[in-house]
């Protein structure tokens, strides 16, 4: 992190607008009556299947950081609310591999319909460039926990 105490302030504003926003979007989802409402965790591992179908229950537990016992009970409940299937691959007689179903693609359909509607206060700035520089910081600071965990 670096020792520069403006720098550190304005990362810590960052991470308070950011915050301040997924809570803002989160607020929204009652919006839609027919969004399946689903826990935290079970929503953390639904994006990631959606992002990276076919994953392995254990390859969720690492990229997200999660316990795989809370992996395994969330992805119990997407799959008895039909959000999700597990199989196993071809040649593979022990893994297994997750995939999102028709109702949850309709369902993330429905999700995105309105955080489009919150965010369209927005739809003057730069969309493009904010959510390139969002997914990169996201994804640096992914890289960063993992290799911090590595380290230890």
């Amino acid at each position: 992190m670096p020792d520069d105490v403006p720098t550190r302030a304005a990362l810590a504003d960052l991470a308070d607008a950011v915050l301040t926003l997924a809570r803002e979007l989160d607020l929204r989802v009652g919006e839609d009556p027919e969004i399946i409402p689903l826990t935290a965790t079970a929503r953390m591992v639904l994006r990631f299947v959606h992002h990276h179908p076919g994953v392995s229950p254990s390859g969720i537990a690492d990229r997200l950081a999660l316990k795989r016992p809370n992996v395994s009970e969330a992805l119990r409940q997407l799959e008895r609310l039909g959000l999700v299937s597990r199989s196993r691959p071809a040649g593979d007689g022990r893994g297994v591999v997750v995939a999102i179903t028709p109702l949850a693609e309709a369902n993330l359909e429905r999700l995105r319909r309105v955080w489009a509607r919150a965010l369209s206060p927005a739809a003057d700035l730069d969309v493009a460039m904010l959510t390139d520089t969002m997914s990169a910081l996201a994804d640096e600071v992914a890289r960063d926990r993992r290799a911090a965990d590595d380290r230890s």
